[in-house]
């Protein structure tokens, strides 16, 4: 199943028939291999967190089993989505961005689809930081820098340039100022000159909206705070 499919989905509680949200967007573990869970928001727009374990099944909605598995409370450890990043080959290819992810039902990820039609399985994802590498039968150590050995100061030559570079004075260490910036709560009451979006590419702002509070702290989970440096005023 694609995660696309999963996300902006209803979610019902089985045992108390009721509608406890909708999901927003999907948490990931540290290598990008599997959906941990969804974060969800409710009808009151307070966001939740459900484990994806504890989804019951996936049909044209999501439902869980009772509402006792919602958690109020977000993992500490939160990745930010890989959704978007560049997918570059061992050639140095670029082979698009990565839109979308194939899961199997246990949230374990088989394959990355990219912008450009490319579907790469998860067996040939090699690393995933800044861009995602990606091609067969990689081995990451191979490029692994060596280490630098001090050549050995065998000759009186070597012995007398050692015992100079030791008297040499310290040099003077210059400290930089700290740097200055812009604390987020300073954007609380302003108003965004162009619409928002999160990692998912759904609306976090309007135009011409007010940023409050409760706004901000969504922005912040998204990772777009850079950005209201530019688009608001």
């Amino acid at each position: 199943m694609k995660l696309s499919n999963l996300i902006g989905k209803q979610i019902y509680s089985i045992y108390e028939t009721q509608e406890v949200g909708t999901t927003s967007q999907a948490l990931f573990n540290a290598s990008y291999t599997k959906v941990l869970g969804f974060y969800f928001f409710d009808n009151e727009e307070d966001e939740h967190y459900i484990k994806f374990n504890n989804i019951y099944a996936f049909g044209d909605i999501l439902t869980i089993k009772n509402t006792m598995q919602i958690s109020s409370e977000f993992p500490i450890d939160e990745m930010p989505s890989p959704l978007n990043k560049k997918i570059i080959d061992l050639g140095g290819n670029f082979l698009g961005n990565l839109c979308d992810l194939e899961m199997d039902e246990k949230g374990n990820i088989v394959s990355y689809s990219s912008s450009l039609g490319k579907e790469i399985p998860i067996s040939d994802i090699c690393a995933n930081k800044d861009f995602i590498l990606c091609g067969e039968n990689i081995k990451l150590a191979s490029f692994r820098p060596r280490e630098k050995r001090e050549p050995k100061t065998e000759s009186l030559e070597n012995i007398k340039v050692s015992i100079m570079r030791m008297e040499e004075p310290a040099t003077k260490v210059q400290y930089m100022p700290p740097k200055v910036t812009v604390l987020p709560e300073s954007f609380i009451g302003k108003v965004v000159k162009e619409d928002l979006f999160g990692q998912n590419n759904e609306l976090l702002l309007k135009k011409n909206q007010n940023i409050t509070q409760k706004a901000l702290e969504l922005i912040k989970k998204h990772n777009r705070i850079n950005q209201l440096y530019h688009i608001c005023y």
